[in-house]
């Protein structure tokens, strides 16, 4: 292989590594995922400990977990009804 053509591919190899990063930022999911719950199971959460910050706003509840209480959910959200 001449030096430009190896110098191509590697520039080319680096593109295709940089989209995929690119990619892996703009995806759903991922550490912060929300998983919402039933209001009940919300509340045993909280008396477990499971979720130590609960943040409240209007009619909805986000609680934070320090581990996931679901499958890649580090936060858990609940709607109440008024």
């Amino acid at each position: 292989m001449k030096k430009h053509q190896h110098t191509g591919f590697l520039i080319l190899v680096g593109l295709v590594f940089l989209a995929l990063f690119v990619s892996s930022l703009f995806k759903g999911g991922g550490p912060y995922e929300i998983k919402t719950t039933p209001f009940t199971d919300f509340l045993s959460q909280i008396r477990n400990h499971t979720i130590y910050k609960v943040e409240i706003s209007g009619n909805s509840a986000l609680g934070y977990t320090n581990q996931p209480a679901f499958p890649g959910a580090s936060q858990i959200s609940t709607t109440t009804v008024k």
